[in-house]
């Protein structure tokens, strides 16, 4: 018979290497952006986003290759599977929420159609609501 933490650690290994394949598959910004120049966020503003979510995909590829090892490694099968449900639930959210930023900056990029000149400064207000 089969341990039941050892099937939820399997699990939980199966799911963090679907979500670390899934990031490897984003596309990387100026690909999913395609805009005519009137339309389009100032120079440094595209290199701030496209910095911003290239760090992240970094930050959170090195996390969840950690989260992997940790859990790949035999001694861990043994304990409760609960924090480590907890710990991949928080990667998945980060993993959301990188997802979810070039949506944003696809309406930031429509401002800066409608407003040229001010969406530089719509864009500082949501990249330090972000990385503070």
């Amino acid at each position: 018979m089969v341990q039941t933490s050892s099937i939820a650690y399997d699990y939980l290994l199966n799911e963090a290497q679907s979500l670390l394949a899934r990031l490897n598959q984003v596309k990387p910004f100026t690909m999913t952006m395609p805009m005519v120049k009137g339309a389009s966020v100032s120079n440094n503003a595209l290199a701030a986003i496209i910095e911003m979510l290239e760090k992240g995909k970094h930050q959170l590829r090195h996390a969840v290759s950690g989260f992997i090892r940790k859990i790949a490694k035999a001694e861990m099968r043994d304990g409760d599977p609960k924090p480590q449900q907890a710990h991949f639930t928080i990667l998945k959210l980060r993993f959301n929420s990188i997802l979810s930023i070039p949506d944003t900056f696809v309406v930031i990029a429509r401002a800066a159609f409608l407003q040229q000149g001010k969406v530089d400064k719509l864009f500082s207000l949501s990249f330090a609501c972000w990385y503070g």
